[in-house]
């Protein structure tokens, strides 16, 4: 959703930035000509590093950690920063909090063998790089007794690390079974430790065999679940979550399994602290150079997830672009895909999944002429779909707002019209088959209402209704009275002629028509937030889609330090609002809203998440399940000017 933001103004102090820059130089003495840092008045003379010990290379067998040890001298003392390279010495990278005279690895793995490890010392008089070290890696020995046979039996390996439980009847014949430690690859969230575990043979079994892995209590923080530790497969694409036990008391992690392959140890959901209601669970991942993220789900419960990274760069998920991820239901990814095309100068992004769990992306891509809209299309394994993606003429369609689909699984997208720069902008909409992406509707211009006076006119969003009739939702700004407001336009199915009693105008800015449960047609009950300029009220409003007429109850006015984002809609009719507000401390919080029926604030809302927490969260999206299960995603910061995080949060069904 695009955000209305107060402008804020900067001076460059330029006449202090050089006197302060003068009398650094002054007081450093000016240039030495000799490159090296000059002494301090009766101080010693600075020296660059030299190493006096250099590292050795390590021979371990797995999966025992290896240790490196480098001395180095110079004026100042230097600080030390280790360096890992994967590929022979030619590319290194820093190893994050590696900075003491001794590196030690974690529990180390056959695919680590020949990485190479070294020092980087470094002082105000220089750096110096030590030599490399290489670590050799061998595989464990094969433990005895890793035969089974028709009777069943328990097998145990890599020092009780790893069991395996085979019933009677489980094999037909002695089978040798091997399990070695390997590396993980990036999954979000990384198996616990960091361990991951190949069991081999590659084979079905007549029974369920009971496989239970062991995990360093240690590693799980305070603040996670230890009930919600999952056993995963892991796949060439992320997860496959298996329904697990855990035992806490003796730190291991079991699930039935029919077949084998690598599994490791999800690490489980940590507990929200969201108002006084129990039972809400979070989901972080490691991907801070994410901007934006939208939740979406399917008819099964699936969530989905839609992000967009900030910059350009080699760190997860994407180098660079958009990406669709699909969860499992511990909210671990089961695959991600990038959205082809996807830039970092792309504009909006929309996401919906239909009925059979297609999931579909609408976002603005950048084209030789200027910007056009495209449309992907993923079958629920993440695989594209026959036909996809779709791309408008950028002439018709530029920038993508809303999307629906119908109930014969016709893709409806709405959008701005070849004005994405400009003030007053038409509405463009389209409808593509998502069977094979042809348009069952060719893209046209829809001119919007204005309000009187308007200077400025934006799309925002779009719903259907049961009969497949379409509402948008536009946003004017004038320089008259009223300042402001917004409409909601309704047309036919078919004609796409204007309904009785539409456009609906509002004295407020109308942005958004809330999503529901069923993707293929809108709840009787529209919600429509409104918000307005500063120190005005925010409202909400619920619209009869047969009548036009508001809902009895609404408006609903909100408190005025409250900026609405997204809204939903669940099965009982229930609306939920997303929003964010701040805390006497000055930090930004998820807001949470659930009304129902009759404009009433439900119980144990509205709530706000970790008030008292020092930390900055900012809401994104939300959406509801046919089971009534909530999801909340955002970004948040732990630390003042740090990097951001990815967080899901799930409320289960009230």
């Amino acid at each position: 959703m695009k955000q209305i933001k107060p402008i804020a103004s900067f001076r460059l102090f330029a006449a202090a930035a050089t006197a302060a820059a003068i009398g650094l130089l002054a007081a450093c003495g000016g240039n030495t000509g000799d490159g090296g840092a000059p002494p301090a008045a009766g101080g010693p003379v600075a020296v660059a590093p030299s190493f006096t010990a250099q590292p050795v290379d390590a021979n371990v067998i797995a999966p025992a950690p290896a240790s490196f040890t480098v001395a180095a001298d110079g004026t100042p003392a230097p600080t030390l920063q280790w360096q890992v390279s994967s590929d022979g010495g030619t590319n290194w990278r820093d190893i994050a909090g590696a900075t003491a005279t001794t590196y030690s690895t974690a529990a180390t793995a056959v695919a680590l063998h020949d990485q190479r490890y070294r020092a980087v010392a470094t002082n105000n008089a220089g750096s110096a790089t030590s030599q490399a070290a290489r670590l050799s890696v061998q595989a464990p020995p094969m433990p005895p007794g890793n035969v089974v046979g028709p009777a069943g039996g328990t097998l145990m390996f890599l020092g009780g690390a790893v069991k395996l439980d085979f019933p009677a009847g489980a094999v037909v014949a002695d089978t040798t079974i091997a399990v070695t430690q390997i590396a993980a690859p990036a999954h979000s969230p990384q198996p616990l430790g960091n361990l991951l575990y190949d069991i081999q043979p590659s084979m079905s079994f007549a029974q369920p065999v009971q496989l239970s892995l062991r995990y360093d209590p240690a590693q799980v923080p305070s603040d996670m679940d230890v009930q919600t530790l999952r056993i995963g497969r892991s796949t060439a694409e992320g997860w496959a979550s298996v329904d697990s036990t855990v035992d806490a008391a003796t730190g291991t992690v079991s699930a039935n399994l029919t077949s084998f392959s690598p599994y490791g140890v999800i690490p489980g959901l940590h507990t929200w602290q969201f108002g006084a209601v129990p039972g809400m669970a979070v989901r972080y991942f490691d991907w801070p150079e994410i901007d934006i993220v939208y939740v979406a789900t399917d008819p099964a419960g699936a969530v989905y997830l839609l992000g967009r990274k900030s910059q350009s760069s080699a760190s997860a998920p994407v180098t660079i672009g958009a990406f669709v991820a699909r969860l499992n239901v511990d909210l671990s990814v089961q695959w991600l895909r990038a959205l082809p095309d996807a830039t970092l100068a792309s504009a909006n992004y929309v996401l919906r999944i239909d009925q059979s769990g297609n999931v579909f992306a609408a976002y603005t891509v950048q084209t030789t002429t200027g910007q056009a809209v495209q449309l992907m299309g993923f079958n629920p394994n993440g695989s594209p779909r026959s036909g996809f993606p779709v791309r408008w003429n950028v002439a018709q369609f530029d920038n993508a707002r809303g999307m629906a689909i119908d109930a014969t699984g016709n893709v409806h997208v709405f959008g701005s019209s070849g004005a994405l720069n400009a003030s007053i902008v038409n509405g463009s909409y389209a409808v593509v088959r998502g069977a094979d992406g042809s348009f069952a509707r060719d893209p046209l211009a829809i001119v919007l209402p204005r309000g009187p006076q308007p200077t400025s006119v934006e799309p925002w969003d779009m719903g259907l209704d049961f009969a497949g009739n379409a509402y948008f939702t536009s946003t004017w700004f004038g320089n008259g009275t009223p300042a402001f407001g917004g409409h909601v336009s309704s047309f036919q199915a078919t004609t796409l002629g204007t309904r009785a009693g539409f456009p609906m105008a509002f004295p407020g800015l109308v942005f958004l028509i809330a999503r529901p449960v069923n993707s293929r047609a809108i709840a009787p009950l529209q919600l429509v937030s409104v918000t307005g300029a500063t120190a005005l009220t925010r409202q909400l409003n619920a619209l009869n889609v047969v009548s036009g007429a508001l809902q009895p109850g609404f408006p609903l006015v909100l408190p005025d330090n409250i900026d609405l984002l997204y809204g939903a809609i669940d099965a009982s009719a229930n609306t939920w609002q997303l929003g964010s507000a701040r805390t006497p401390q000055g930090k930004r919080k998820v807001w949470l809203g659930s009304v129902n029926s009759s404009a009433q604030m439900r119980a144990n809302f509205p709530r706000m998440s970790g008030a008292a927490a020092d930390t900055d969260e900012y809401p994104w999206d939300i959406g509801v399940d046919p089971a009534g299960t909530a999801y909340v995603v955002g970004r948040q910061q732990q630390v003042p000017g740090g990097p951001y995080r990815v967080f899901v949060v799930r409320q289960p069904a009230l």
